[in-house]
């Protein structure tokens, strides 16, 4: 049986206020605004010419591909063609909806991507390894709207400012992926 990898590629959200890291409350843990990346029709020769596979709908980065085949499809993520490119869209998802004023100018500087290897054994779509892709981009707001970032923190218990070393430390009940925004 030929041997597969899944692979899941998501942007993060670095957003320091006041010297802590803001995290969303999600599916029982506190982690990064961020989530999956999609791929645009225009990438599917090149997915299909490295033999995708997948059971979404919605144009996720959340594949398996053959293993000999993933440092094609590496070259492919880090061109940065083809595919989302910016955390804009998760950033607007998850935290416009507790903020009053309109967010959607904020300042996004990409900083690198972490990758993380796991073996995961048999699953759905992986026979071995599960294999993460992290685009890290830095997020800035003007005063005004890290001001309403600071009240939605009091207001809402879904979003809270956590320090470095809560992070590291996971306390909170805050993810492990979280470590990959400091």
């Amino acid at each position: 049986m030929e041997k597969r990898i899944a692979i899941s590629c998501a942007a993060l959200a670095r957003i320091i206020v006041d010297g802590k890291y803001l995290l969303v409350f999600d599916k029982g843990t506190h982690k990064p605004i961020g989530g999956g990346l999609k791929f645009n029709k225009e990438s599917m020769p090149f997915l299909e010419s490295i033999g995708y596979n997948t059971d979404r709908t919605d144009n996720d980065l959340r594949i398996d591909i053959p293993e000999n085949k993933y440092n094609q499809f590496k070259h492919w993520f880090h061109m940065f063609i083809d595919r989302e490119t910016t955390v804009h869209r998760e950033v607007m998802e998850e935290l416009q909806p507790f903020l009053q004023v309109d967010i959607s100018d904020m300042k996004e500087t990409y900083e690198r991507i972490d990758e993380t290897n796991r073996d995961i054994g048999p699953s759905k779509m992986s026979t071995e390894y599960k294999n993460r892709l992290f685009q890290i981009h830095k997020v800035e707001f003007s005063d005004d709207q890290i001001e309403e970032i600071r009240s939605a923190v009091l207001t809402h218990a879904d979003l809270v400012l956590v320090t470095k070393e809560q992070i590291l430390n996971e306390e909170m009940n805050i993810s492990p992926h979280a470590k990959h925004i400091l």
